[in-house]
């Protein structure tokens, strides 16, 4: 546009020149698109949807721009996605750190990418503890124009269609919140002892949490809620809170820690929210909200460090989150089927000094009946957890008394 406008005006003049102003009035009105992808931000608006409330902001203006919410994220879905995706991801980032819950996009901004926009705001969701997955937002279409000169008395005008979005994590009120979070997830970090391995961290932070946050199914209210807030600042919040708190906590500690996320496919089944942490180069999947409020450690380790076959198989971006492989902890033992179990764990249960055994249990369950032949072999009271795996079986966890 910026060099169409100047070839118009020297023909006006020319056209002056030369007596031809009549002509004026008989030229239609120019209709241009903006030459760069419309950007606009802001923090208040009206309910009749006005441009001029918006701030337009170059594009070349977010190269420079450092998150300042960034240094708490990991950038594992972020790096899986497209060039034109990966643009509108850090447009997001930066509406979030400059406050400004309300954002246009040019749809041209969307044309090169294959993922919706909603996509894009998972990933963003999932790779920063500071954005909570079951963010409140809305989103729609919006079209307008802009009139910037009049050539031969004729509006020149620009045509803009885009994304009109609300994101309520990015109001100032919610990002407060988050940061008296952080303060909190702050002073916890500096309570732990500083020669931990990163496991140990890791464990510390899932075994803190369990210990220190109640579950609360807060969906009925969600639009108060203030999930990691929630979970770290009051100690009840539902899977959002407890992944999104050891995801910054994590980060405070310097492990890659990201969020996986289960959609619920009707109303009968719920979505969920868990954590991949990388430790020592692997990743594994950890649910600290099956720890929330519980205090045994064999219920705690059952839910750190697994691998992919026990994790939901409804998992959203499974193309774009890092595969759990393997199991952190390695089963003692395996039972085929219940036939001499009490033997197999009794044997197990001399080679290591633990109280409790990891054992895979390839019919999946284990009866009554084999629980007391396990009792009574081992000379144990034992107390038993345990998980499904995708393919029917189950690792149970065994706490000998």
């Amino acid at each position: 546009m910026k060099r169409i406008l100047p070839l118009l005006m020297i023909l006006s003049v020319l056209m002056s020149l030369c007596g031809c102003a009549q002509l004026q009035g008989l030229l239609p009105e120019v209709a241009l698109q903006y030459e760069e992808p419309y950007l606009g931000f802001a923090q208040t608006v009206g309910e009749e949807f006005r441009l001029e409330e918006y701030l337009q902001i170059p594009l070349a203006q977010l190269e420079n721009h450092q998150p300042k919410w960034g240094e708490y994220a990991v950038d594992v879905y972020y790096s899986r996605l497209d060039a034109a995706a990966q643009e509108v991801y850090r447009i997001l980032c930066y509406a979030m750190d400059m406050e400004q819950p309300y954002i246009l996009i040019d749809d041209r901004l969307l044309e090169g990418t294959a993922f919706s926009l909603q996509d894009i705001l998972y990933a963003m969701a999932l790779d920063s503890p500071m954005v909570e997955q079951n963010l409140e937002w809305t989103y729609g279409d919006f079209t307008s124009t802009v009139t910037h000169s009049r050539i031969f008395s004729q509006p020149v005008v620009e045509k803009l269609t885009g994304k009109s979005l609300f994101v309520s994590d990015f109001t100032s009120e919610k990002l407060g919140k988050k940061k008296q979070a952080l303060e909190k997830a702050q002073s916890v970090v500096e309570s732990f002892p500083r020669e931990l391995t990163p496991q140990q961290t890791a464990q510390a932070i899932y075994t803190y949490l369990g210990k220190n946050v109640q579950y609360f199914n807060i969906e009925e209210n969600r639009e108060s809620a203030d999930f990691l807030y929630d979970a770290l600042c009051t100690g009840k919040s539902n899977c959002d809170g407890f992944a999104n708190a050891f995801s910054l906590l994590c980060s405070l500690t310097g492990i890659r820690c990201c969020e996986k996320l289960s959609q619920s496919s009707g109303e009968a089944e719920e979505g969920h929210t868990w954590n991949a942490v990388e430790l020592d180069g692997v990743w594994y999947n950890v649910d600290a909200t099956a720890a929330g409020g519980i205090d045994q450690k064999p219920t705690l380790l059952l839910h750190f460090g697994f691998s992919d076959e026990r994790q939901d198989a409804g998992v959203w971006g499974s193309e774009l989150c890092p595969p759990c492989t393997r199991e952190l902890f390695p089963y003692d033992c395996t039972l085929p089927g219940e036939k001499g179990a009490g033997k197999i764990l009794k044997d197990a249960l001399k080679k290591t000094d633990r109280d409790y055994l990891i054992v895979y249990v390839a019919s999946g369950t284990l009866s009554k009946a084999a629980m007391q032949d396990i009792a009574n072999t081992t000379r144990h009271d034992i107390t038993t957890y345990h998980s499904q795996t995708r393919k029917g079986a189950a690792v149970y966890y065994i706490y000998f008394q």
